[in-house]
């Protein structure tokens, strides 16, 4: 218990980088620690349910990668229209620029 009251009072003492160190590696073990102890607890609950409900070689693991497969599987095909080589036609309107009731010019001959 010393040795950790020690420790913390040595971080505590040290300058910025130190302490943003310390505190990046703590967060980040604290971060791996949840998620591996919900990962666990994840894989005791389906294990229980499964082996009530489906066959028993259902871990998480194979659920969870299932799960995964699925939701690319929408994803891909859901933005399969970005894929897709889109063309667009433009037909302009035609104009003949001719005034129907226009008389018609008088044609004069140049020397």
């Amino acid at each position: 218990m010393m040795k950790l009251r020690k420790t913390i009072k040595r971080i505590q003492k040290s300058d910025e980088g130190v302490r943003q160190k310390w505190l990046w590696l703590l967060t980040i073990v604290c971060g791996l620690f949840i998620i591996l102890f919900w990962l666990a607890y994840i894989n005791t609950v389906i294990s229980q349910i499964g082996a009530a409900e489906t066959s028993p070689n259902n871990s998480f693991f194979a659920v969870f990668g299932a799960g995964l497969l699925s939701i690319r599987e929408q994803t891909v095909d859901g933005l399969s229209f970005l894929l897709e080589e889109k063309s667009y036609d433009i037909e302009m309107p035609v104009r003949t620029f001719v005034y129907n009731e226009l008389e018609p010019a008088v044609k004069v001959s140049l020397p």
